[in-house]
């Protein structure tokens, strides 16, 4: 096809350019209802069900009320759903249903008899369809589109004999990529486990030779200077500020190092109010609320002078006892990890307090012992981490070269 001669539209001969609205049914808002992950007798397909590309059904909440005229919202095989908000444009082709409805964020598109809905549902993730959804989002808060503006999109339309072939090739290319995919995904689980037998083997003093007998058995809180944590601007009546101090927040806090790439400042005088939080070198930080609970890290000397709000704790180690990366290393290592998740406060917020961490046991070895414990655990993880690099590397590569096949596919040059 790549050869063909191109009509006046620029597309291959025998294409058309058609509207989103012109070759589907006309487009259908969802159910409004609360969902209930409960019971019920009919489930509430949602746009958190859909945006994984796979819908699992056994996790699909049922709805709390159903519509009277319920064949209205049933969804059925070939029905394409497109969300309205939230992960706007993301869609969906329905290829088997449980008995269920679409949810109010959703709108329904059901392609007309002569045209394969396989063909619109590959055009809808094509970077061709992304820009037209970023030119047609609307709203400041929440950006969103409508069924008009889905409607608008143009489609470049090729005979129904080609759409076939083009979704066939499509297909094809995508198998083979979804198992390079799968490959490295299946590597990166296995560098995960990796680094956590690393750290458990480190913690339990089996990473390099060293005398168990002259390990000591302590808490966190006997060997550290100061366990505490921040608190919030706002509580305080800060703003934030494009300079001045550091302040690290819980999503600066990653698995073992720093991400200061939104990192957030304050005024200085921040610090006088905040005095007992401010951040030296050395200082480990643990993150204390919500999701990333668990996540510690190093305080390195670009942070020196910070501070920390009230989801993240700073742990001071005692020097002449206890390594700061030591520490950290302990904190992510799987047992403690799990102690660590057994113990939070679930609320509003998951939560774990100060004397809780001032109470986790800590087998100890000797500062020598430390220090060549930290090294190897260092050497190992960064090998590790270098073909995890690679390995992200390549899954970005991927999915750049599965945009490039929609490309050529809906410029008539994939087959």
């Amino acid at each position: 096809m790549g050869g063909l001669m191109k009509n006046n539209d620029g597309l291959p001969e025998g294409w058309k350019w058609k509207t989103l609205g012109e070759i589907c049914s006309k487009p259908q808002y969802g159910w409004t209802t609360k969902a209930n992950p409960e019971n019920g007798t009919v489930k509430l397909l949602r746009t958190t069900d859909i945006t994984s590309g796979v819908v699992d059904w056994s996790t699909v909440p049922y709805c709390t009320e159903t519509p009277e005229n319920l064949e209205k919202y049933l969804v059925s095989p070939g029905d394409i759903v497109i969300s309205r908000a939230g992960s706007v444009g993301f869609s969906y082709l329905i290829t088997n249903a449980e008995k269920a409805v679409f949810a109010s964020y959703l709108i329904r598109f059901r392609p007309h008899d002569n045209v394969d809905r396989r063909y619109v549902y590959y055009y809808l993730k094509s970077p061709a369809y992304w820009q037209a959804i970023g030119a047609s989002k609307i709203g400041i808060a929440v950006p969103n589109v409508n069924a008009t503006k889905l409607s608008q999109i143009s489609i470049p339309l090729a005979l129904p004999v080609e759409q076939k072939l083009i979704v066939s090739e499509i297909e094809k290319q995508f198998s083979r990529l979804d198992e390079a995919v799968a490959a490295l995904k299946r590597v990166r689980a296995s560098l995960k486990r990796y680094k956590a037998s690393v750290l458990k083997a480190a913690v339990e003093g089996r990473i390099v030779t060293s005398e168990q007998k002259k390990w000591k058995t302590t808490t966190v809180g006997e060997v550290s200077e100061i366990v505490t944590k921040g608190s919030s601007p706002n509580w305080q009546g800060f703003e934030y500020s494009s300079e001045g101090v550091v302040f690290v927040r819980s999503q600066n806090v990653s698995w073992g190092h720093l991400d200061l790439s939104d990192v957030a400042h304050l005024p200085l005088a921040f610090n006088k109010k905040e005095k007992k939080s401010v951040l030296r070198t050395g200082d480990v930080l643990l993150n204390i609320v919500g999701a990333s609970i668990g996540r510690a890290a190093v305080a390195s000397k670009s942070i020196e002078g910070g501070n920390i709000n009230q989801a993240v704790a700073v742990i001071r180690p005692l020097r002449d006892r206890l390594l700061p990366q030591f520490l950290m290393c302990y904190f992510l290592s799987e047992k403690v990890q799990k102690l660590i998740h057994a113990q939070k406060v679930d609320v509003a917020r998951a939560n774990y307090s100060l004397e809780q961490i001032r109470k986790l046991p800590l087998h100890l070895p000797p500062l020598d012992d430390q220090h060549l414990i930290v090294e190897e655990i260092e050497s190992r993880l960064s090998v590790a981490e270098e073909i995890e690099e690679i390995i992200n590397i390549n899954l970005k590569r991927a999915e750049r070269l599965r945009q490039a096949i929609l490309k050529k596919a809906f410029s008539g040059r994939l087959v």
